[in-house]
């Protein structure tokens, strides 16, 4: 299914030679941060491949990004790596509350955390069910 899907993004991707090249740039500029790594000696029966598209936007800061589908199954009876992980509690209600104390001050401080995701560290054990082709 991976597979499949990538050779769709890639001949998506063909017609349109710039946002390739971005989305190239992108995947090599993580490799380059460590945000991600090449894996040697795969054992494809253990764990799973992520699907992936490019999100593209008209931004200046970021027109393209990497969208991993970790909702996709791979068998229409196995569970997707969303069904696999724990749950939180709802923060909407934290939100609407901050929005709100953000009106009342005097002063308010922001910081772009776009980017912090993607600084997660993952357990070794855990890295099988997080690949991408």
């Amino acid at each position: 299914m991976a597979l499949s899907q990538l050779k769709s993004q890639i001949a998506q991707l063909n017609k349109q030679p710039d946002k390739l090249k971005l989305y190239h740039e992108l995947i090599q500029q993580q490799l380059d941060n460590k945000i991600i790594e090449i894996v040697e000696n795969d054992n494809s029966k253990e764990g799973q491949c992520l699907p992936h598209h490019a999100m593209l936007r008209d931004s200046i800061t970021t027109s393209i990004r990497i969208m991993l589908n970790c909702s996709a199954k791979t068998k229409a009876n196995s569970v997707s790596l969303n069904d696999c992980l724990q749950t939180g509690p709802s923060l909407t209600q934290k939100l609407y509350d901050m929005l709100l104390r953000f009106r009342l001050g005097t002063y308010a401080y922001t910081a772009d955390i776009s980017k912090a995701f993607l600084r997660v560290g993952l357990q070794e054990e855990d890295r099988n069910f997080t690949k991408f082709l």
